[in-house]
């Protein structure tokens, strides 16, 4: 969850809500096939009142922001490589940076780690889904 509910009263209308920014690490989603919530909104009307107007709810604009793809930090330590990214993509990895191109299973989040030998060169890159 990013938010907790709001209640939009009369007074309320009109004004913007924002949530906080969130990644896919910060709120435990997970990218690949099967169901994606990105936004849940759900409009409940309270209005129990008779006479003219009768009962609505709309929701005018949601905006997603997609996080652009891009390598943050790589560190190695102690024989051991850990890279972070921003967005939502594919690790891939290739014996040169011609390839042939491997995709990394299971689909790692970002803070990916991996052991490397001393003379294993290894290459990565990241791929929009």
């Amino acid at each position: 969850m990013v938010q907790s509910q709001i209640t939009i009263r009369p007074p309320q209308l009109g004004v913007d809500y924002t949530t906080p920014a969130s990644t896919l690490a910060s709120v435990n989603a997970q990218t690949g096939l099967g169901a994606d919530n990105i936004v849940s909104l759900r409009g409940i009307n309270y209005y129990g009142g008779g006479g003219d107007g009768g009962n609505w709810m709309g929701i005018d604009y949601v905006q997603l922001n997609q996080v652009a793809l891009q390598f943050l930090t790589t560190t190695v330590n102690n024989g051991v490589v850990t890279l972070t990214w921003s967005g939502s993509g594919r690790l891939e990895w290739a014996p040169s940076v011609d390839g042939p191109w491997t995709p990394i299973e299971p689909a790692p989040q970002s803070g990916y780690t991996e052991a490397q030998e001393p003379d294993d060169g290894r290459f990565y890159r990241l791929r929009s889904d």
